[in-house]
């Protein structure tokens, strides 16, 4: 006697396969399905940041020409500042520091107008907010975080 099988058992087994997070280990790497990825997540892998970062220039030196208040809730500082080799080529650029010790921040008086130099930093995707509402990611450019800053002298 032939077995029937029940279509919505096959259809409910289908989606559940569908559904499910597909994970394989190839050479001690953990992939995810690519259906199921975050570009957030997968943005902040150490092989990918060594990649973009071969690929991206980013200041090695800068002078800090506005610096806001610490945001300890986020361990986070905004910054602006300038960079190049003379004021004829300087660029104007922004990042943020990122410091979970709350140590790295820098003073808004005392950081105007001195050199400091990126030791380590990592690049995030930049957010558009309208107010405090997140709008998605932004097509171009990146966002610079940085761990650790030295001051010049």
């Amino acid at each position: 006697m032939k077995e029937i099988v029940n279509d919505t058992a096959i259809a409910n087994s289908v989606t559940a396969t569908e559904t499910m997070k597909w994970e394989s280990t190839v050479n001690a790497v953990k992939k995810i399905d690519y259906m199921n990825v975050r570009i957030k997540d997968l943005l902040s892998q150490i092989e990918l940041q060594s990649a973009i970062s071969s690929h991206v220039c980013v200041p090695d030196e800068m002078f800090i020409k506005k610096v806001s208040k610490p945001s300890t809730d986020h361990h986070t500082q905004k910054i602006e500042f300038i960079y190049g080799k003379s004021i004829m080529d300087a660029m104007h650029g922004q990042g943020t520091i990122y410091d979970e010790t709350d140590k790295q921040f820098l003073d808004p008086v005392h950081a105007i107008n001195k050199k400091y130099k990126i030791v380590e930093y990592e690049l995030a995707m930049n957010s558009n907010m309208v107010g405090k509402n997140f709008q998605g990611y932004s097509a171009t450019g990146l966002k610079l975080l940085i761990k650790k800053l030295e001051e010049v002298k």
